[in-house]
């Protein structure tokens, strides 16, 4: 599995979520964005495994963050038309944001990795943010990140399996958090009654994780066409699909 293919499976299942998010209801809606499940995981972990290999070069590491800054601006409106029909919704921003605090977070925690304090405080700036501007993910979105990354320097060398029982192990710990901040941080029973509910939500983290575990660490086929791709078919499709369902 190469950064290629995981790519490729990124577009596909976003696009598949977003398609049943807003033209689809009942079971389809449900199958269909039970399979887009696995877009974030994918796109929070190529953050974190581009993170781990231009770290040191301070020139790719600023054009990288740059990019996904100018891709967080343009991705707002497209959003909010697919989302709400309207060009500008302010209670809730783009997962592109999630992904921007997130790639910051690993800066920071790389730059101040001596002072751990000041990597906290961060995170819980962070983390306040993400309460207030509402991004898909939410505070729970950085903190995967932020996992991967730790992954992906530790785990490098185990094997497939064992790779594949961290991912589950971190999938099983993760869901309820992101229970708890979606739905706006409930008591403890009103968490376990919805965690319970949405135990079909795990099932999509069973082959995530398969695709994350056997990644071999590759780029895999490479193209500079497929890169721009990559990096706009989040804004580009939510326009499209947008628009059609304007028309419609």
């Amino acid at each position: 599995m190469s950064i290629f293919i995981l790519k490729i499976i990124a577009m596909v299942t976003m696009l598949c979520d977003h398609v049943a998010s807003t033209f689809f209801k009942g079971n389809v809606n449900a199958v269909m964005r039970s399979i887009g499940r696995t877009a974030f995981p994918i796109y929070a972990f190529l953050i974190a495994e581009g993170f781990y290999h231009i770290k040191d070069k301070p020139e790719k590491l600023s054009k990288h963050f740059t990019r996904l800054f100018i891709l967080t601006l343009v991705s707002e409106i497209p959003y909010d038309l697919m989302e709400t029909g309207k060009l500008v919704f302010w209670p809730s921003q783009s997962v592109m944001l999630t992904l921007l605090v997130g790639m910051a977070g690993l800066m920071i925690a790389d730059r101040f990795k001596d002072s751990p304090l000041f990597v906290v405080f961060f995170y819980a700036i962070g983390a306040v943010a993400t309460y207030f501007t509402a991004p898909n993910y939410k505070l729970t979105g950085i903190f995967m990140i932020l996992f991967y990354y730790f992954f992906t320097v530790k785990c490098r060398d185990y094997s497939v399996l064992k790779r594949y029982l961290v991912l589950l192990a971190f999938s099983i710990i993760y869901l309820p958090l992101y229970n708890w901040a979606r739905f706006g941080f409930p008591n403890i029973h009103d968490l376990f009654v919805r965690s319970l509910n949405g135990w079909h939500w795990l099932i999509p983290y069973i082959w995530i994780n398969l695709f994350l575990a056997v990644y071999n660490g590759k780029n895999g086929y490479k193209n500079r066409m497929l890169n721009i791709c990559y990096a706009w078919f989040y804004p580009v499709h939510m326009l499209i699909i947008g628009i059609i369902a304007l028309l419609l």
